[in-house]
């Protein structure tokens, strides 16, 4: 979650967030693969009808090819926290129009999550990318100790 907060900061948004994007180190995740990183506002990806990432850890916004901002980063996250907590994404497998089509206008399947992780990923998972938290406010959610994770996935 630094690192994204960090990324953000710096006005960089990743546009790839996926489970094999982040490793598990020691001294905890790492957000690894910048390919397609790009400074906020850098249409060079982004025009119309042009679309690169994952499918099955796009946001909306990203599926349709318009401006991926750092909600669009923090929709992906919990995509990949879903897929840690079930061992599938939120939006499920198959083709790539299939899973563009739901990420776009199906609700997530949060079905095998924690329960005290659900309200946080729906938050994240909003279709609307101004109803997302910011990556600090989902710091402060994802902290570890009281009132963090924990305390959440218990």
């Amino acid at each position: 979650m630094r690192a994204l907060a960090q990324l953000h900061a710096s006005d960089v948004v990743h546009r790839d967030l996926k489970p094999s994007n982040i490793l598990l180190a020691a001294t905890g995740p790492k957000v690894i693969d910048f390919g397609i990183a790009r400074a906020a506002g850098d249409d060079r990806l982004t025009r119309t009808g042009a679309a690169a990432g994952t499918p099955a850890f796009m946001s909306p916004e990203q599926a349709t090819g318009t401006e991926h901002t750092p909600a669009g980063d923090v929709f992906a996250l919990a995509g990949v926290l879903v897929f840690a907590c079930t061992g599938h994404g939120p939006f499920g497998r198959g083709r790539t129009a299939d899973l563009l089509y739901r990420v776009r206008y199906a609700e997530p399947d949060l079905s095998l999550a924690s329960e005290g992780l659900v309200p946080l990923l729906e938050h994240c998972l909003a279709k609307d990318p101004q109803e997302r938290p910011a990556t600090g406010e989902l710091a402060t959610a994802l902290q570890d100790g009281p009132g963090g994770v924990r305390r959440l996935a218990a």
